[in-house]
């Protein structure tokens, strides 16, 4: 089951910097919740963190958001729904079963009465129902802490953050300043988790505090060094205390920086290429991602013009990450030995996801 924590509804109204003047706020909608009788998959007591937008109509809002369970058994799902004036309605889809819940929530200044229903996903039996209180949620999850401001970590950030951690993150495109998102809390959910925490993906301020923390501690430790060029719409990183010995050559397309273990094991190419057509990058990744006898451990994310691939052949793990734009092709290309390289390991996500660009990409 995935994670969840207390139904936990908190609200708060938070305006978003650079809002279009025509738009309203963005508000944010967190109410901490009980629901005595609800049965598994569904969470007793829970917090709902929300987001809300404009609707269909001047009466009508949405709701996107995440749902967590603030008590064990942990369980998490990304939450959506509507609002009529005051009167809501959300729904978080377990997969085997779907929750719905419903009451005048919208403006809640205090406990607010609500009904739940939880029915089967694929006969939509009715599993369990009953009465269920929100309320704001205006401070500290009990036992749990407090959550993090509106807007206190954005996707880009929280995906370094949980790199970092060495979690999984977002692949294809690099996430920009949008909030995180479902994926990202999953993961941190699991994260969470191996902290010995509940499993929530609720975004908590201790929980950013520890992780920015982590994050600077492992960057001073492996010597990590930012590469980049701003004018050039790029930027990147490599573990200097792991591939001490840098130097620039000729590469295939262009110039190219080189970093490398004392012992030459290891390496890491960073280099901007002359841009490829849109056909150029298909035969270019068609070619690059060919299946091979003598490959194994093959991943492959591909989003448009960015493609991560990690694969291992001839005893050699390979981490490589391309961004194609219009005025260039960014690549990395990490290798290391695939037996006796675990000092290394920590270090593909961190490196493949280092490289970032944007659509002044050039040479």
């Amino acid at each position: 089951m995935r994670p969840l924590t207390a139904l936990a509804l908190a609200i708060a109204l938070d305006g978003q910097a650079g809002a279009a003047a025509a738009d309203p706020p963005a508000k944010t909608l967190r109410l901490i919740g009980e629901a005595p009788t609800a049965a598994d998959p569904a969470p007793k007591s829970f917090v709902v963190d929300l987001t809300v937008s404009p609707g269909d109509s001047d009466a009508q809002t949405s709701l996107e958001g995440w749902l967590a369970s603030i008590a064990a058994p942990a369980a998490s799902i990304d939450v959506h729904g509507t609002c009529v004036e005051v009167h809501c309605a959300l729904t978080a889809d377990f997969g085997e079963a779907k929750l719905t819940l419903t009451g005048d929530f919208g403006a809640a200044a205090g406990p607010v009465a609500a009904r739940f229903t939880l029915k089967g996903d694929d006969d939509n039996k009715l599993m369990a129902e009953g009465v269920a209180t929100l309320k704001p949620l205006g401070g500290e999850v009990a036992g749990l802490g407090a959550l993090a401001d509106p807007g206190a970590v954005s996707a880009a950030e929280l995906d370094d953050l949980l790199a970092w951690g060495h979690e999984s993150v977002s692949g294809g495109s690099p996430p920009g300043e949008e909030p995180p998102s479902d994926f990202q809390r999953q993961t941190l959910a699991t994260w969470q988790g191996e902290q010995g925490r509940l499993a929530t993906g609720l975004i908590f301020t201790a929980d950013l505090a520890q992780l920015r923390a982590g994050e600077a501690a492992a960057k001073q430790a492996s010597g990590w060094t930012a590469l980049g060029d701003a004018a050039h719409g790029w930027s990147a990183g490599y573990p200097a205390a792991l591939l001490p010995n840098a130097s620039q050559g000729a590469g295939k397309a262009g110039p190219e920086q080189r970093f490398a273990s004392a012992d030459g094991k290891a390496a890491l190419v960073v280099a901007v290429d002359p841009p490829m057509s849109d056909d150029a990058f298909d035969a270019f990744v068609q070619k690059i991602t060919a299946d091979r006898d003598t490959r194994t451990g093959v991943t492959m994310t591909r989003v448009n013009g960015d493609l991560q691939l990690r694969y291992v052949e001839a005893g050699v793990v390979n981490v490589d990450a391309y961004h194609n734009r219009a005025g260039g092709l960014a690549r990395i290309e990490f290798t290391y030995p695939d037996k006796g390289g675990d000092a290394y390991a920590p270090y593909e996500t961190i490196v493949q996801h280092a490289l970032k660009v944007t659509d002044d990409l050039k040479p």
